[in-house]
Order: structure tokens, then C-alpha cells, then sequence
């Protein structure tokens, strides 16, 4: 096996696209969103005899000697590609090449979230994830619970209008927006503005990136990022101003998000991974049809990784 290390730019493209089952979460350009966030992009192959065999995306944050690598970026899906001639011995290796290069490089942590195939749980320690996930069946979906059904009964009489959000021009107000929601919990924003302008930049070209607000009265309330994966729909960030929550505009973008999965034929909806604790934001999911459902990450951890990480849970 020919394992080397790359950047975006120097990934072989349309290989790339082929081995990673058109992933947008892996796809270079994607990745490369992530340095806004101070995060390397970096690209995992085995090229040999000029044909990709097997790869993998990710990116690693913070500095030596203590950096940390994600495949991919933020707990989406993420993980090793393989083609379809290869074994598990040569996948193995390549996973064996990865670990040694993450250790020569100063990296204490390696996360691999929902990888296609399961990892060796002997050199990687499995977590399972556990998200809400509506399943559509039939023409439409109507929530089962009848509080919903009133609740969105109310939203489309309140006058919020659901979007797409193209507008770059108006990310100041978007911004404002996530300001304003980690206010609420005492938090300053994960994310830089920036990161936020890559994306809506690359999402004028690529449809997987659903991006919706809700105007009311010319003023944008609330926003919802959701991208097509592995053909579901996942959602990613919610923001919204609070002094309008009457007008219920979650209501207004979950119904927008699900008729749009019909149209375009998806028939998976993840709600995404909620906080320990977000009791109304559980609850929220299973009135709309959510299904309680367990994904898989795998952790690795250098033995520095190991001491530091066993410090913090004491």
C-alpha cells in the first residue's frame, strides 16, 4: 500500500468523489470550510499504481503537542472509504498507518463519527451516539401529536415566512442571530463568522447544503442549517431570537425541512444529537415523529491522550 498524506488541493478529485460515495461532508471543499474554525484539513490515502484504494477526510485542531483529529469535523459523519476489491487486512493497515502518522504528528485523540464500516474495537474505543431520526413513509408526514398539530396550525397563521437563505449580504443579521442563541445559555459562538460565510459561499453551489430562516416584518428570527448525507437529511444548527417565539418559526422550518425531504425523495430526517439535560428539546423531536436511533464514534487516544483525558473526568 502506498499511504500518503494530502491536502485538498491535492486530492485527486474525481477519485476522491467516486471512493467516498460523493460524501459532502468529505468532499475538499467542504473540508476546507473548517479552517475558519483554526482546524488542517487533511486527507488520509493509499494511492497505488495511481488508483485510490482507500481514504479518509478529516481535520486536526489545536497544537503540538496536543492536537486532535476528527473524521469529520463537529461529530458529522466521518471515516475511512474503501474500495470495493479491498480486504479487511489492507483496510486494516491503512487504519494502522493513520494511528502512526496521528502519533508522529503530536495528536493525543483521534474521533471517527458513523463511519460506513465498523472500526477495530481493539485499538479504538466505541461510543454510541444517540439521536432522534424521523422516518417518512407515504405521501406525507403529519405529526402524530395533536400539540403539534395545533402549534403549527398557530405558526402558518403568524405570519413568519420560511426561506432559503442566499443573501450573503444579510449574514450580519444571521450572525446576530447565533450571537443571540448562545447568549441565552451564557455561551459565546462555537463558530466564527467566517466559517458561516464559506459555507453559504459553497452552498450557492451545492444543493446539499439547506440552508432555511424565517422572516417576520423584513427581520430574520431564526435559522436552520440541515445537510443531505447518506441519504437522510441532518440537521445541524438552529438559531433563533427568542423575543419572537410566538410566532413559533421552529415549527414553521421543521415542516419546511420535511416537505422538501419529500420532494426530493428522502426519506430519513435525523434530528440530530441533543444535550444532556435538553428535556423540551427531546421532547420537541419525538412530538414530531423523531425515533430514538444509536450511531457509532470511535475514539482513539495516544498515552498522553489517555493520562490527560483521565485527569479531567476525576
Amino acid at each position: 500500500m502506498a499511504f500518503t498524506v494530502c491536502s485538498a488541493a491535492d486530492i485527486p478529485a474525481e477519485q476522491w468523489r467516486v471512493l467516498s460515495r460523493d460524501s459532502l461532508f468529505s468532499n475538499p471543499q467542504f473540508v476546507s470550510i473548517w479552517e475558519a474554525w483554526g482546524a488542517c484539513p487533511l486527507f488520509f490515502i493509499d494511492d497505488t499504481n495511481g488508483r485510490l484504494l482507500a481514504g479518509m477526510a478529516g481535520i486536526v485542531l489545536g497544537r503540538w503537542p496536543v492536537r486532535r483529529f476528527e473524521s469529520m469535523a463537529d461529530g458529522l459523519y466521518g471515516g475511512p472509504f474503501y474500495a470495493e476489491d479491498t480486504n479487511e487486512s489492507m483496510q486494516g493497515a491503512f487504519i494502522d498507518h493513520v494511528i502512526d502518522y496521528l502519533k508522529s504528528h503530536g495528536v493525543i485523540r483521534a474521533d471517527i463519527h458513523h463511519p460506513v464500516v465498523a472500526l477495530d474495537d481493539r485499538l479504538m474505543r466505541r461510543s454510541p451516539i444517540k439521536t432522534q431520526v424521523i422516518r417518512l413513509t407515504g405521501d406525507g408526514h403529519e405529526p402524530a401529536h395533536p400539540k403539534v398539530r395545533e402549534h403549527l396550525r398557530s405558526a402558518r397563521r403568524g405570519g413568519g415566512k420560511v426561506e432559503t437563505f442566499t443573501d450573503a449580504g444579510r449574514l450580519d443579521d444571521f450572525y446576530d442571530l447565533v450571537v443571540r442563541t448562545e447568549r441565552r445559555h451564557d455561551l459565546s459562538p462555537r463558530y466564527p463568522r467566517e466559517l458561516f460565510e464559506r459555507l453559504l459561499h459553497l452552498a450557492h453551489r451545492d444543493r446539499r447544503i439547506f440552508w432555511v430562516v424565517v422572516q417576520y416584518e423584513g427581520r430574520m428570527i431564526a435559522s436552520r442549517i440541515s445537510f443531505v448525507e447518506r441519504g437522510q437529511i441532518l440537521n445541524w444548527q438552529s438559531f433563533s431570537d427568542k423575543r419572537f417565539s410566538r410566532i413559533r418559526a421552529n415549527y414553521l422550518m421543521m415542516d419546511y425541512v420535511l416537505s422538501v425531504a419529500r420532494e426530493r425523495g428522502i426519506t430519513e430526517v435525523n434530528l440530530g444529537w441533543s444535550p444532556p439535560g435538553a428535556d423540551s428539546l427531546i421532547d420537541f423531536k419525538r412530538r414530531w415523529g423523531g425515533q430514538a436511533t444509536e450511531y457509532s464514534s470511535y475514539t482513539w487516544l495516544s498515552r498522553l491522550g489517555k493520562l490527560l483525558y483521565s485527569l479531567r473526568s476525576q
